[in-house]
Protein backbone atom coordinates (compact mmCIF):
# COMPACT_ATOMS: atom_id res chain seq x y z
CA UNK A 1 0.00 0.00 0.00
CA UNK A 2 1.52 3.46 -1.28
CA UNK A 3 1.09 6.26 0.48
CA UNK A 4 -0.96 7.98 -2.10
CA UNK A 5 -3.68 5.33 -1.80
CA UNK A 6 -6.35 6.29 0.94
CA UNK A 7 -7.78 3.70 3.40
CA UNK A 8 -10.32 2.01 2.53
CA UNK A 9 -13.71 2.55 4.61
CA UNK A 10 -14.05 -0.64 4.87
CA UNK A 11 -10.90 -1.12 6.63
CA UNK A 12 -11.21 1.78 8.94
CA UNK A 13 -14.82 -0.13 10.02
CA UNK A 14 -12.87 -3.76 10.29
CA UNK A 15 -10.56 -1.75 12.54
CA UNK A 16 -12.68 0.33 14.96
CA UNK A 17 -14.73 -3.05 15.08
CA UNK A 18 -12.11 -5.06 16.20
CA UNK A 19 -10.95 -2.50 18.95
CA UNK A 20 -14.48 -2.06 20.07
CA UNK A 21 -14.92 -5.70 20.69
CA UNK A 22 -11.48 -5.99 22.45
CA UNK A 23 -12.44 -3.61 24.66
CA UNK A 24 -15.90 -5.04 25.56
CA UNK A 25 -14.02 -8.47 26.00
CA UNK A 26 -11.63 -6.76 27.99
CA UNK A 27 -13.86 -5.03 30.39
CA UNK A 28 -16.67 -8.18 30.36
CA UNK A 29 -15.23 -9.26 33.79
CA UNK A 30 -15.32 -6.06 35.53
CA UNK A 31 -17.82 -5.44 38.21
CA UNK A 32 -19.72 -2.36 38.48
CA UNK A 33 -18.51 0.17 40.69
CA UNK A 34 -21.15 0.09 43.62
CA UNK A 35 -21.38 1.12 46.90
CA UNK A 36 -21.88 -2.49 49.06
CA UNK A 37 -20.97 -1.13 52.32
CA UNK A 38 -24.12 -0.57 53.70
CA UNK A 39 -25.79 -3.16 52.64
CA UNK A 40 -22.77 -5.38 54.51
CA UNK A 41 -23.14 -3.29 57.68
CA UNK A 42 -27.17 -3.73 58.13
CA UNK A 43 -26.80 -7.69 57.27
CA UNK A 44 -23.42 -7.27 60.15
CA UNK A 45 -25.81 -5.63 62.46
CA UNK A 46 -28.62 -8.24 61.86
CA UNK A 47 -26.38 -11.16 62.64
CA UNK A 48 -24.94 -9.36 65.54
CA UNK A 49 -28.43 -8.71 66.76
CA UNK A 50 -29.57 -12.86 66.34
CA UNK A 51 -25.56 -13.97 68.18
CA UNK A 52 -26.74 -11.49 71.11
CA UNK A 53 -29.79 -13.09 71.10
CA UNK A 54 -28.26 -16.36 71.95
CA UNK A 55 -25.11 -14.93 73.92
CA UNK A 56 -28.15 -13.79 76.23
CA UNK A 57 -29.73 -16.92 76.43
CA UNK A 58 -26.42 -19.02 77.53
CA UNK A 59 -25.58 -20.36 74.49
CA UNK A 60 -21.72 -20.69 74.83
CA UNK A 61 -20.90 -21.05 70.76
CA UNK A 62 -22.67 -17.68 70.47
CA UNK A 63 -21.03 -16.04 73.75
CA UNK A 64 -17.60 -17.34 71.76
CA UNK A 65 -18.95 -15.61 68.23
CA UNK A 66 -20.12 -12.75 70.13
CA UNK A 67 -16.47 -11.38 71.20
CA UNK A 68 -15.50 -12.15 67.54
CA UNK A 69 -17.84 -9.84 66.89
CA UNK A 70 -16.71 -7.19 69.51
CA UNK A 71 -13.43 -8.04 68.66
CA UNK A 72 -13.48 -7.31 65.22
CA UNK A 73 -15.92 -4.63 65.06
CA UNK A 74 -18.47 -6.14 62.98
CA UNK A 75 -22.04 -5.16 63.33
CA UNK A 76 -21.27 -4.15 66.45
CA UNK A 77 -18.90 -0.74 67.30
CA UNK A 78 -15.29 -2.93 68.25
CA UNK A 79 -14.86 -3.03 71.95
CA UNK A 80 -11.95 -5.24 73.47
CA UNK A 81 -13.56 -5.30 77.05
CA UNK A 82 -16.65 -6.42 75.52
CA UNK A 83 -15.00 -9.12 73.65
CA UNK A 84 -13.34 -10.35 76.56
CA UNK A 85 -16.32 -10.59 78.64
CA UNK A 86 -17.93 -12.22 75.81
CA UNK A 87 -15.61 -15.19 75.59
CA UNK A 88 -14.84 -15.52 79.31
CA UNK A 89 -18.50 -16.46 79.11
CA UNK A 90 -18.07 -18.71 76.66
CA UNK A 91 -15.32 -20.39 78.30
CA UNK A 92 -17.22 -20.97 81.29
CA UNK A 93 -19.08 -23.10 79.80
CA UNK A 94 -16.25 -24.91 78.58
CA UNK A 95 -16.22 -23.37 75.21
Amino acid sequence: MSRDQPISPRFTMALVLSIVCLTSAACADSQPAMDTSRNNRVKDEATAKEVRKAAEEGDASAQYRLGLLYEGGVGVPQNYKKAKEWFEKAAKQGY
